[in-house]
């Protein structure tokens, strides 16, 4: 083995020997090395001991962590992690509640090498199990710990303790949660102790108003799943969907002195778009049960209660919203749609430019409304500014409260003239629904300086836009109107076009051509569809390609080949002509093909007799002559032609 793989064994074998003291042990095994290179070795190894050191500085984590809800009796662990090796716990102020157990410690560790890399963990932990003695909400402070000689504090905790059930709030709980309950599974699930709930914020607003819907599980049984849920669709609102965190847990709710593990399964933020009475239809949510399968006579074994998964389907009731009209007695004119508490401001790059020179300006519509919904406000730039289309840069956050955040609208401008331009005030109205009233919000007014000069000519910086002279414009006449020098067609004096032959003939046969297409290609659309039909239309011209090929084979002299191809025309022709199948094709199965459609029985005999002469030249061992091989050519075309004409002529 080399030196440098060596090094390295002996390092990823003792990574961790920095933290339990171990570097006398460790340099005693680097001895083995050779004496160039053990000093590279040793500096090599402080080098790693004191960046190890340094990163466990820097990544120490201590975190505390409990139930946030708890039932007054309950038991429940609080406890404090930390990645690094520490001592001097020091734990908090307990005395709101009691302390069954506590601290404890525990640690755990584990190392891996995959594919050369090693990677390591290491935790210790602090437990304590407390009692809730009384309703109400409690923070625990900060424990403190010691590592590596530095002090650190944990985070603190808000425990929030609920009431007992109503008459039994002295009993123990019946699990950890201190709610879930374990009925036998035969008994049948009662409503009040499973059940979700259609939550609405509000059931009377105005029209584009923000409410919300939550959807919340209510349960006293351990639930496994939630599965097959279907949500309304909302008719006539606009929906957005609330995002829930990924690692929700069960809370503590109480109910009419009844405690139920609650979960949200989905919430909603709604803006009706009518007035009137809108209904929120039900939800349908399956959910899975883990239920006792208790007996009543147990065998002496029997020592552990069985479960079984239960189904149950919930279901809530439709409810209708009041929706209002806006008012519209003192609408104002510059109202778009916007609902809320909602802010207005402007702001303009620069306020003097050169010619050419593009401008930016911005409106920001900021606070809480119905942000998608909105429209751009009108502006009224000067007519022969340059404007290209706005940028909209949307920030939102939608929780229960509605959607806030900013709507920024950035327009760019290019003056194209010189002089002094006023960009009047821009007015923005929404509707506020808690105080029932019109905004109007004015920004303020900007004048724009333009220097330079003009494409066509320079103006005086107090020339106005309106006495401007359009950029780019090519003059065609100096007349009111010029008089054409170019030959121009002018219809005699009351002499009209509507009405005159040339008319209907420019209509009529347009219209004739276009319908005759139609035709022609509704009728090739058919027939290409009909398989069969397009090979007997089909099969004169394959037959003829057939004979030309054989024509080239007979100038050759190449019997074989001519012979293959006669009968491949042949066959070919009647299979598609007459529409059989090639496992189908047999002289008895031909010959009463051909009767059946009324060919002469001399046509008949003569194709059969032609087919047999066929094959019994292209198997024969002797040779045949030239004049053989043009006298089958000449039959075999004239055996085409015959059934053609008949065939047609039966057609």
């Amino acid at each position: 083995m080399r030196t440098s793989e060596l090094i390295q064994t002996i390092i990823k074998t003792k990574y961790n020997t920095y933290i339990s003291g171990s570097c006398v042990r460790l340099s005693r095994e680097i001895t083995s090395i050779s004496s160039c290179t053990k000093y590279y070795a040793v500096i090599l190894l402080l080098l790693f001991y004191g960046s190890s050191i340094a990163n466990a500085n820097n990544d120490v984590q201590f975190r505390a962590s409990a139930l946030e809800n708890v039932v007054v009796g309950q038991q429940f662990r609080v406890t404090y992690t930390v990645n690094q090796e520490a001592k001097d716990f020091r734990g908090p102020d307990l005395s709101d509640f009691s302390v069954v157990m506590g601290p404890s410690s525990s640690r755990s560790s584990s190392y891996q090498i995959i594919n050369g890399n090693a990677t390591s963990s290491f935790s210790l932990t602090y437990a304590y199990v407390l009692m809730a003695n009384a309703t109400g909400e409690f923070t625990i402070q900060p424990a403190h710990i010691t590592v590596n000689g530095q002090r650190y504090a944990s985070n603190s905790l808000r425990i929030k303790v609920v009431a007992g059930n109503a008459g039994n709030a002295n009993s123990a709980p019946s699990s950890s949660s201190g709610v879930v309950t374990q009925p036998n599974s035969n008994q049948s699930i009662s409503d009040n102790q499973i059940f979700i709930k259609q939550q609405i914020s509000k059931k009377k607003v105005y029209e584009q108003e923000a409410l919300s819907v939550i959807y919340k599980l209510y349960t006293r049984y351990d639930v496994r799943d939630v599965s097959n849920a279907k949500f309304p669709d909302f008719k006539g609102f606009f929906s957005q969907e609330i995002e829930l965190p990924k690692d929700r847990q069960f809370t503590v709710e109480n109910v009419n002195g009844v405690n139920y593990n609650t979960i949200v399964l989905k919430q909603y933020l709604l803006y009706p778009q009518r007035s009137g009475n809108i209904t929120i239809e039900g939800a349908v949510v399956d959910v899975i049960m883990r239920l006792s399968n208790n007996v009543r006579s147990r065998g002496i074994f029997d020592f552990f209660d069985t479960f079984q998964e239960v189904k149950k389907t919930l279901k809530t009731s439709s409810e209708t919203i009041s929706v209002k009209s806006l008012p519209t007695t003192s609408k104002p004119s510059s109202f778009q749609g916007a609902v809320g508490d909602l802010s207005f401001t402007s702001s303009l790059s620069k306020s003097a430019v050169k010619v050419n020179e593009a401008i930016s300006f911005k409106l920001l519509i900021s606070g809480n409304g119905n942000l998608r919904l909105l429209q751009s406000p009108n502006v009224k730039f000067p007519v022969d500014w340059e404007v290209y289309e706005p940028k909209i840069n949307d920030k939102f956050k939608v929780s229960s409260n509605g959607t806030s955040g900013t709507k920024e609208i950035e327009y760019v401008i290019i003056p194209r003239y010189v002089g002094e331009f006023d960009l009047p005030a821009v007015e923005f109205s929404y509707f506020d629904p808690t105080r029932n009233q019109y905004n109007t919000i004015k920004t303020a007014a900007y004048n724009v300086s333009v220097e330079g000069s003009s494409t066509n000519e320079t103006t005086s910086p107090s020339t106005t836009l309106s006495l401007s002279v359009q950029e780019n414009v090519k003059i065609i006449s100096d007349d009111i109107r010029f008089i054409d020098t170019q030959d121009t067609f002018v219809f005699p004096h009351k002499q009209y076009v509507f009405g005159s032959t040339l008319f209907w003939l420019a209509y009529i046969i347009p219209t004739f051509l276009f319908v005759l297409i139609i035709v022609l290609l509704h009728k090739q659309l058919k027939e290409n569809a009909d398989s069969s039909l397009m090979k007997i239309k089909r099969a004169n011209k394959v037959a003829k390609k057939r004979f030309l090929l054989a024509h080239n084979f007979l100038k050759q002299k190449n019997e074989k080949s001519f012979y293959d191809e006669i009968m491949k025309a042949l066959w070919g022709y009647l299979s598609d002509k007459l529409a059989i199948t090639n496992s189908d094709l047999f002289k008895d199965n031909l010959v009463s093909e051909l009767q059946a459609r009324g060919v002469a029985s001399t046509c008949i005999d003569e194709t059969i007799a032609v087919l047999n002469d066929c094959e019994f030249a292209r198997f024969s061992p002797s040779s045949s002559s030239e004049l053989a091989m043009e006298t089958m050519y000449q039959r075999a075309c004239n055996i085409i032609t015959s059934l053609e004409s008949e065939l047609k002529h039966k057609e």
